[in-house]
């Protein structure tokens, strides 16, 4: 990239997060040959993947649809060119292509979509001029996982990329649709007629469970949808429970790893991410037991210490789901139960249930009534009552 002398180099990137730029070049490797995809698809790519440093404009190799400039420069008052008064907009193709990381969510999402999908992973990798400032993150363990899911026979393509090393701090993105530039790249290779991700109910209708916000607003949704990759998000009425649940009876569950420390053979055990994921798999299992590895936490433990800061926490429903739930927590845990006042589990079980309003917001129409069918199949409906309990959900008071 070249930037204007109205660009910047640090500037608004994921969520509130400035994002500081470093180098100004970096290298996107799709697994194949393929020929050159829409141009409005390569411009969106461009767009994610420098959002925080433009100010007002983007240049990019090839002529857009005016459709989609106009788009740009309404959601982000951005001008982008060329423009050609000729070129469509892409249309879209027939095949949800799911944007798979091999977490807990991505695979239940994968199991409640059409069978024979694409999986598009993105990989991160080294940058040719920047060191790697976190060594410790597993990245080749996540591209097991991913391997392994097309040796079960998913179809599997990784897409490598080295874009998270331009940005400070790192490890991080420009935009979070940034992780998607292999299926907007791939798209046309593979008919791709929507951009599936496994997004959860607490991204979407509550502030990461801490208090129930209601339906979010569309972000980036209209520039997917005009390059015809509407969003599909099988998991936004399911909670992080549900989705464990999913999982769990996946081809996949066995090998789902959302923890990108520890070693390539497995998840650390100790971050906030594993202890929550623990939880959740040992709440909804039958003995309700704590697995040995959580007897083991100490104090000053990552994952115990950010489970000792200010109130709300980060996820506290489904933190109050699985501690209610669980026999013979150990001492940290027993303190935090304590803490977060001792939740029984009728709070909580709404978050078994699938929150119906959200199938006509996340899926559309060609495959809302198969998703809705396969969901169905592990978790059952919230009803009023649940549904009550959802949207009172608030521990901001």
């Amino acid at each position: 990239m070249e930037l204007s002398s109205d660009d910047v180099l640090q500037g608004g990137g994921q969520g509130t997060m400035n994002v500081g730029l470093l180098e100004r070049h970096f290298h996107i490797k799709l697994p194949n040959a393929i020929d050159l995809p829409h141009p409005d698809l390569t411009a969106l790519v461009a767009l994610v993947t420098t959002k925080p440093w433009i100010t007002s404009t983007l240049v990019v190799d090839r002529a857009v649809s005016k459709e989609f400039a106009r788009l740009v420069f309404k959601l982000f008052r951005i001008n982008i060119s060329p423009v050609s008064e000729t070129l469509e907009p892409r249309a879209p193709g027939s095949v949800p292509v799911l944007s798979y990381s091999g977490g807990v969510d991505s695979v239940a999402a994968s199991q409640v979509l059409p069978s024979g999908i694409p999986h598009v992973h993105f990989k991160r990798i080294d940058h040719d001029k920047i060191r790697d400032r976190a060594p410790h993150v597993m990245t080749e363990a996540i591209a097991d996982v991913v391997s392994e899911t097309g040796k079960r026979g998913y179809e599997v393509h990784i897409v490598e990329t080295d874009l998270e090393h331009i940005c400070h701090p790192y490890p991080t993105l420009p935009h979070w649709f940034a992780i998607t530039v292999g299926v907007l790249l791939m798209a046309d290779e593979l008919d791709a007629g929507a951009i599936a991700l496994g997004g959860t109910l607490e991204t979407f209708y509550m502030d990461m469970g801490r208090k129930w916000t209601g339906e979010g607003g569309k972000g980036l949704e209209p520039l997917s949808e005009i390059v015809g990759l509407p969003f599909i998000r099988p998991m936004l009425g399911i909670t992080e429970i549900g989705t464990m649940q999913i999982a769990s009876a996946s081809n996949l569950g066995d090998i789902a790893r959302s923890c990108v420390l520890g070693t390539r053979a497995k998840p650390c055990g100790v971050c906030v991410k594993c202890v929550r994921k623990i939880l959740t798999s040992a709440a909804i299992s039958d003995s309700k037991k704590v697995p040995s590895e959580l007897m083991l936490l100490r104090q000053e433990d990552p994952g115990i210490k950010a489970l000792e800061t200010e109130l709300p926490l980060y996820m506290q429903a489904q933190l109050e789901y699985s501690l209610s739930r669980i026999k013979e927590l150990p001492k940290p845990l027993e303190k935090l139960y304590t803490r977060l006042g001792e939740p029984e589990q009728a709070q909580t079980t709404w978050m078994e249930r699938y929150y119906l309003s959200a199938i006509n917001r996340s899926v559309p129409a060609p495959w809302r009534e198969s998703v809705l069918t396969n969901i169905l199949k592990y978790l059952p409906l919230m009803d009023d009552e649940h549904l009550k309990d959802a949207v009172s959900w608030d521990r901001t008071k």
